[in-house]
């Protein structure tokens, strides 16, 4: 038996959280072996956890209790699916600090809790920032949205596309390293033109001085941004035209294709790792695997319109885009505040001890431990994790901070009126929400409006249907929280 659910919250690229609806879902799922272990059958979970626990936004140590707990209750062995995200086999040490304390508590063990970061991204106080010196250090020193060219070659050259440098595990760079003929950039002999995305319009991005030459094609290249795709859905880039050695590449301009598996915003002109989008879809695309497109021996320049930035730009406006490099608001960071805390919110009532075959018994509860349990620490926006009060607990454990989405939106309803139309839906309690409306079923080329509301007047034209749907969305100290899309309405 495996277990990766929720997929979306366990998997290469999580795009959710671990809520309480997937506590009470892993409870009820665990219970179809209840027959299996009446018959006497041995149970293992081969697989189980959460492949990419930098990449979510709470600590993971939550998910493992509830999996490891329910497995108890069927007398199931759950083996933790390690592919070098939580322990490091080189160094023999584990990556992530709540997981050495989760670990410790379970088996009563007194491993080393001596790790700076935790689970879920959160901001670490030893968080090395390495920024290449041919980048425009100025620029990325400016909390905002950026962008720049990305690029991977077939002899490994590359630089990759964007992510955290609080994310990063294992040695692994960041999209402030950039490589070329082997070896990382010279100030020197390179010039690297990123650029601040102040809003819609057209922007050019370039390296000079790079030779790529020793490889024969790309395995990517194309367009990388730091702007959440999660958080503002609808971006778009077009009017793309990649200029190598001074020769426009390609029927330009063209559409490169958005990689939605990315977390922050990046679009391709070519991408041989992906199994499921046709070649030709790639402007690039066709040109690279006949090796007939040009390989760089000094330039190469990205010209892209980017649309879609309106409610980010009011974000910034108003201050409350939320850096995705240090995790906080525009306004913590001008203020010098660190991300506000949020209380943890209460967990499905869940029944009593269990034991752990061949370990301690884990006694369950629905409360938080007593805060002499744990010191005060420094680390912002982490509350106190559910693990064991009456077991010995590291005194420098930092705990987790536990999330909860909105609920979906239920009883969305369209009505007529003219020129307008009229949407309304069943209210929710601390939220608000994001209205999302198309002339097509797809929700392509869609229009948001968001409201606190539990309806909303919306101008359409007459003699067309549109299509409806809306999510729900409050704000948890620095974050901003979304339920997923009702389902879609007609009107």
């Amino acid at each position: 038996v495996h277990y990766y659910t929720p997929g979306d919250y366990c998997l290469d690229n999580p795009v959710s959280d671990y809520t309480e609806e997937d506590q009470a879902a892993t409870v009820q799922i665990f219970k179809k072996l209840q027959r299996f272990a009446d018959d006497g059958y041995g149970i293992v979970i081969g697989e189980c956890g959460v492949c990419k626990p930098s990449g979510v936004s709470s600590s993971v140590t939550q998910y493992l209790y509830d999996v490891f707990k329910e497995a108890a209750k069927y007398h199931a062995v759950p083996v933790l699916w390690d592919n070098g995200a939580y322990f490091d086999r080189a160094g023999l040490s584990m990556n992530y600090k709540d997981i050495a304390v989760f670990y410790n508590t379970i088996n009563q063990a007194n491993g080393s809790t001596d790790i700076a970061r935790v689970t879920g991204g959160a901001e670490t106080v030893e968080q090395d920032r390495k920024i290449g010196e041919y980048l425009d250090q100025k620029l990325w020193s400016e909390p905002g949205m950026h962008a720049y060219l990305f690029y991977q070659t077939s002899t490994w050259d590359y630089r990759n596309a964007y992510k955290p440098v609080r994310q990063l595990v294992n040695g692994e760079n960041s999209w402030g390293y950039a490589m070329s003929s082997g070896a990382e950039l010279v100030k020197d002999h390179c010039t690297v033109t990123d650029v601040k995305i102040t809003g819609n319009g057209t922007y050019t991005v370039s390296i000079d001085g790079i030779d790529l030459s020793g490889a024969n094609s790309f395995k990517m290249l194309g367009l990388a941004t730091d702007i959440s795709a999660k958080v503002y859905p609808n971006i778009m880039v077009t009017d793309a035209q990649i200029t190598i050695d001074d020769v426009v590449q390609g029927d330009a301009p063209y559409q490169m294709v958005w990689k939605k598996d990315n977390e922050y915003y990046t679009f391709m002109a070519i991408n041989v790792w992906d199994g499921k989008t046709p070649l030709s879809d790639f402007p690039l695309g066709e040109a690279n695997a006949d090796e007939t497109l040009t390989m760089p021996t000094k330039s190469m320049t990205l010209t892209f319109t980017i649309n879609g930035l309106e409610q980010a730009q009011k974000d910034i406006e108003s201050q409350d885009y939320v850096d995705p490099e240090t995790n906080k608001t525009l306004r913590e960071i001008a203020n010098g505040e660190l991300p506000g805390t949020t209380e943890l919110p209460g967990t499905t009532e869940l029944p009593g001890t269990t034991e752990l075959p061949g370990t301690t018994e884990i006694p369950v509860t629905t409360e938080t431990p007593a805060p002499s349990a744990v010191s005060p620490v420094e680390t912002p926006g982490v509350t106190e994790a559910p693990i064991p009060q009456d077991t010995a607990v590291d005194e420098t454990a930092e705990p987790e901070t536990y999330y909860k989405k909105p609920a979906v939106v239920k009883k969305v309803k369209c009505i007529r009126k003219g020129k307008k139309l009229q949407v309304k839906w069943k209210k929710q309690k601390n939220v608000k929400y994001q209205v999302q409306y198309a002339v097509k079923a797809s929700m392509k080329n869609g229009k948001m409006v968001s409201t606190g509301n539990s309806s909303i007047l919306i101008k359409i034209k007459k003699n067309k249907r549109y299509y409806v749907r809306v999510r729900a969305y409050k704000k948890t100290g620095s974050k901003k929280l979304y339920g997923k899309w009702s389902a879609v309405a007609k009107g």
